[in-house]
């Protein structure tokens, strides 16, 4: 009787173990044990396939193995979906696509590797490697022990498949049954197979959506045509003005700033956008602000190359643009880039030239950038042919762990070697956790915005540039949390020209730095571009109190502190591994 009680309780902590590694996902995407406790169609179908394979086929060993091998291998792949699924869905707020996200791990196993203590990365990469080796033993030997139990009678047989359909029915009126993880994978394969036909047919779909843009191109036909300087800081989002953590930023350096643009002769007009993403995937926001099409997955990103679609920097083109692109985390310039942004010149990780020490995820400080690309490119144009230059800055990538010092005298900057000499500002942060990350975070986004700020300064008196400023998503949990915060990153327009300023009026765009926080509506990044075409269509008319949802004809679219800088012993170069990533940005 032991024997017997004994082995009906191994066989139900198999099931149970069969049953939490085919739902995790539930569990994952949103911390709740309900999730897990719910039954699954996935465990229910596989414990009646076992017991249904032993009333058939009782004594066929070779076949039982090879049953073995293959569920084994079938719980694996429930697994490893729903561990990138809850991941990505946790984490960013869209589905993963395996074909394409796949690419990503050598990525994200390069970002940890780079901003963990050699000896955490270790541990969490041997962790990793233990873990897969339980669910794949363990999910053998479970699924061998179910096997042997039911092959021992119909009794046995019978009790297993009563146990699981009177939890089904109990834990299902209770708590609900969890959807089937079998229609992601079903998907997935969809995905794979017929992925040229998939991808087409999302182009097809942006190409309408982006209609507008290819029947006219104002900023060719206008007059004036202003520079244009695009700045885009990481992980700059709309938590900044709400959490009372950061009351500094709002309430010291906010205005601050303002007071000292506003003597060098620059208005501000600010408001809210909504970002397409959630705490990383930048690429996808880029793309969203520069084409004017709404990119919130990785396959509306990939279509993107297939569609017809003509974004900011190919419109400035035709207009007579210098276009500059400068990204540090770049590390190369694909053909499909090059025709979605068809800048005049990249200046990305090789050809920014650095030569001083890496700064947390970052290859390279914010000024840096900002400086060589505009010693390399911007100052030859200027005064010659407008410029549009654009600048992705990373410095407040997570884990904000380091922070490059601020250089005073810009002329010293050279080719980055005095970053060897100076001290950062240190935080004890890393990839996975962290202790100072607000901190952390707050002194990356002041250190990005007074490059930005020093840079104004020192542009000539007499341009009327517009300057664009804003964040490519909310910072990553848990300094944002997906579920409860929005998906808002502030904005700001500054300009000498009161009346570019004012044109922007009409869009929501509020005096000063602080955004209205009646901004919070859901006008998305895509309407930027929009934006901009419409205050360049009629630059010599006033503004009119026309809205985003009542567009010109033309262009409607289809709907759809400051750092110390003491001379410190030079440190030891971080590890050189780099990450192989792809050449818009970087996913978190």
């Amino acid at each position: 009787m032991k024997d017997l009680a004994r082995g009906a309780l191994i066989t139900l902590a198999a099931v149970a173990f069969l049953h939490a590694t085919l739902s995790l996902y539930y569990w994952l995407t949103g911390w709740s044990l309900v999730g897990l406790a719910r039954p699954s169609w996935e465990s229910l179908g596989l414990i009646a396939v076992l017991a249904l394979w032993t009333f058939k086929w009782p004594a066929s060993e070779r076949l039982t193995r090879a049953l073995r091998i293959a569920l084994t291998a079938l719980v694996l792949i429930y697994f490893l979906l729903g561990i990138g699924q809850a991941f990505a869905s946790r984490e960013f707020g869209y589905d993963v696509i395996l074909v394409l996200h796949i690419p990503f791990l050598p990525v994200l196993l390069g970002m940890m590797y780079n901003t963990e203590p050699l000896g955490m990365f270790l541990l969490y990469v041997f962790v990793l490697i233990a873990g897969l080796a339980v669910v794949i033993g363990g999910s053998y030997l479970a699924i061998g022990r179910v096997l042997r139990y039911c092959d021992a009678g119909n009794r046995q047989r019978a009790a297993v498949l009563g146990l699981m359909g009177a939890y089904t029915l109990a834990a299902g009126l209770a708590l609900g049954v969890n959807s089937p993880l079998t229609k992601q994978l079903v998907h997935q394969v969809d995905m794979a197979i017929n992925f040229d036909e998939r991808i087409n047919s999302t182009a097809e779909q942006i190409s309408l959506e982006t209609a507008a843009f290819r029947r006219s191109n104002p900023i060719a036909t206008s007059p004036k045509k202003p520079n244009i300087f695009l700045f885009i800081i990481e992980s700059y989002g709309q938590v900044l003005f709400e959490d009372e953590d950061f009351s500094a930023f709002r309430d010291d350096l906010v205005p601050r700033m303002e007071e000292t643009l506003n003597k060098q002769g620059f208005q501000v007009r600010s408001r809210f956008l909504l970002s397409p993403v959630f705490g990383g995937s930048s690429w996808m926001a880029d793309a969203s602000l520069m084409c004017g099409v709404k990119i919130h997955d990785q396959r509306r990103f990939e279509s993107l190359a297939s569609s017809s679609v003509r974004c900011l920097p190919e419109l400035l083109n035709d207009a007579g643009y210098y276009t500059v692109m400068g990204a540090a985390n770049t590390t190369y310039i694909d053909a499909v880039y090059a025709r979605l942004y068809p800048y005049d010149e990249f200046f990305y990780k090789d050809r920014l030239a650095y030569q001083g020490v890496r700064y947390g995820w970052s290859f390279m400080p914010d000024q840096y950038v900002i400086n060589f690309v505009h010693e390399n490119g911007v100052k030859q144009n200027l005064g010659q042919r407008p410029v549009f230059a654009s600048y992705m800055l990373t410095t407040s990538h997570h884990p904000w762990n380091k922070i490059p010092p601020f250089i005073n005298d810009w002329s010293t900057i050279g080719d980055g070697s005095i970053y060897k000499r100076l001290r950062a500002r240190s935080y004890r942060n890393a990839f996975v956790s962290g202790s100072q990350y607000k901190s952390g975070f707050a002194t990356s986004i002041e250190y990005a915005l007074r490059s930005i700020e020093r840079y104004l300064t020192l542009l000539p008196e007499d341009d009327d540039a517009i300057i664009i400023v804003l964040g490519d998503h909310q910072p990553r949990q848990p300094i944002a949390l997906k579920d409860e915060d929005t998906w808002a990153v502030p904005i700001h327009i500054l300009s000498r020209d009161q009346a570019t300023l004012d044109r922007f009026a009409q869009f929501g765009y509020v005096d000063g730095f602080a955004p209205d926080p009646a901004s919070l509506d859901d006008v998305g990044f895509e309407q930027l571009l929009l934006q901009l075409l419409k205050v360049f269509s009629a630059p010599t008319q006033e503004p009119t109190k026309a809205t985003l949802e009542e567009p010109t004809t033309e262009l409607t679219q289809k709907p759809t502190t400051e750092p110390t800088q003491e001379p410190t012993q030079e440190p030891t170069q971080e590890p050189t591994q780099e990450p192989t990533q792809e050449p818009t940005t970087e996913p978190q």
